[in-house]
């Protein structure tokens, strides 16, 4: 997730907050969190906490948790099925920065999976071109032959038990202010309200029942609105 992103879901700025900060950055350039901070949007401390929160991109392949193999084989099932050619289409096919993403290909090339085939022209830059060889194809296939799942990288399940372990419902506390006042434009008895709190902070699951048409939609969709934590999912290795 991107910073404004992830400072959007602590509810910390609004997306107009996020739009006048882009503005002043086109200007004066530097990190939007920087320029939240200049316009006074939010404080520095916030910036650095929810940054501090977020997890952070692997800079190694030590980083992923995965093994080499294992990322070769999702790579080049990317590259296979959608005809990838440049370091910057593997990386957005497999969501890894483009450092893991060299090493990836050196070690591929390495291999004799991949041989570069020159420059392409972007907009701003050029960067390299490559293609499978007859080994990396027939590598590819059968990768694609042991399962068919061709997306981001997974992250190692240590990984995934402790980023859900700290987005638990239970690491906040719901006030009954902040229940009144995502509820406020709907009529609730007082008595749904006072019992809702304490099912929310037990962390378990709420069962809500009744006829049609008596909010019990509604009442989920509201829920979020009074919960600060910023959910992020990891795709996990299986």
């Amino acid at each position: 997730m991107l910073i404004g992103d992830l400072l959007m879901a602590h509810g910390l700025v609004t997306k107009d907050d996020i739009e006048l900060a882009l503005a002043r950055q086109k200007e004066y350039g530097g990190k939007l969190g920087d320029n939240l901070v200049a316009l006074g949007i939010v404080s520095q401390d916030d910036v650095e906490k929810v940054i501090y929160e977020a997890p952070h991109a692997p800079k190694t392949i030590a980083d992923t948790g995965i093994p080499t193999s294992n990322l070769l084989k999702i790579l080049f099932k990317a590259i296979y099925t959608n005809s990838l050619e440049t370091a910057s289409q593997f990386s957005a096919a497999i969501k890894l920065p483009i450092p893991v993403i060299n090493r990836l290909i050196q070690d591929a090339a390495d291999r004799k999976y991949l041989e570069a085939l020159g420059t392409a022209d972007q907009t701003s830059f050029s960067e390299n071109r490559y293609v499978m060889t007859e080994t990396g194809r027939r590598f590819a296939l059968e990768s694609l032959q042991q399962n068919q799942y061709v997306g981001p990288a997974p992250v190692s399940l240590e990984s995934y038990q402790e980023r859900i372990s700290q987005q638990k419902i239970t690491n906040e506390r719901v006030s009954p202010d902040k229940i009144a006042s995502s509820f406020e434009n709907l009529v609730i008895a007082d008595d749904f309200v006072r019992r809702l709190g304490p099912g929310i902070n037990s962390g378990k699951s709420i069962l809500l029942y009744g006829l049609r048409e008596t909010g019990r939609l509604r009442l989920p969709r509201r829920s979020p609105t009074f919960l600060q934590i910023s959910f992020i999912s990891p795709t996990a290795l299986k």
